[in-house]
């Protein structure tokens, strides 16, 4: 898929051999696009540039999540855990005090 970039603090930049021209680099190979994601200067002065097509699909996402959902309904617990176990014919210790007096 071809990505866009823009550099907006130096027109001609360049990383490992790949130039931007004024400011934009266009690439669509994978490689190049990690390299250029991965540089230090990536989300502080080199940007993405979205295309009308990804503007578009982050729209349609952001719809789908504002429409009303049913709420999941609460499923009971399969079984309570206490300290000694899910046995319930024995006594279940409530709590105890580490490092207290006897």
């Amino acid at each position: 898929m071809k990505r866009s970039y823009s550099c907006n603090k130096y027109k001609s930049y360049s990383i490992r051999n790949h130039y931007f021209k004024n400011g934009l680099f266009e690439t669509d190979d994978p490689d190049v696009q990690r390299l250029i994601e991965g540089a230090d200067g990536y989300g502080v002065f080199i940007h993405p540039v979205e295309t009308p097509e990804e503007v578009a699909a982050m729209k349609e996402i952001e719809e789908k999540a504002a429409l009303p959902q049913e709420p999941e309904p609460d499923e009971p617990p399969i079984a309570v855990q206490g300290a000694r176990g899910t046995m319930s014919n024995k006594t279940v210790r409530k709590g105890q005090v580490i490092g207290g007096k006897k």
